[in-house]
């Protein structure tokens, strides 16, 4: 998971010194065998992360990034799907449930 307000993150301590709160954005590095016909499965099963990029209203977004797009910057390495979410002010456990569901078509 690529959020650096999380204690084991790489960039924790960078993040520490320079933040004093964290938000509700982060981003999820899937594994290079996650084809892109199974992330779509994944985005087609969520019901409560419809897809979009507008990261400051009150509901939950997910962002899907496919590998060719990172393959134009020289400093992003990884090969698989990123999904980007905006977690919203549904119910946590909504929220919870909704995504494991999703992460279940991935499999």
């Amino acid at each position: 998971m690529l959020y650096p307000a999380l204690p084991d993150h790489p960039t924790h301590d960078i993040w520490k010194r320079d933040f004093s709160g964290a938000n509700s954005l982060l981003s999820i590095a899937l594994k290079e065998e996650y084809s892109y016909e199974a992330v779509c499965r994944f985005v087609n099963a969520l019901k409560l992360f419809p897809v979009g990029s507008s990261w400051g209203g009150y509901e939950s977004l997910l962002q899907p990034q496919f590998p060719q797009k990172f393959r134009k910057h020289p400093s992003w390495d990884h090969k698989g799907a990123v999904l980007r979410l905006q977690i919203g002010l549904e119910d946590t456990d909504d929220l919870k449930a909704d995504l494991d569901q999703g992460f279940k078509q991935l499999r």
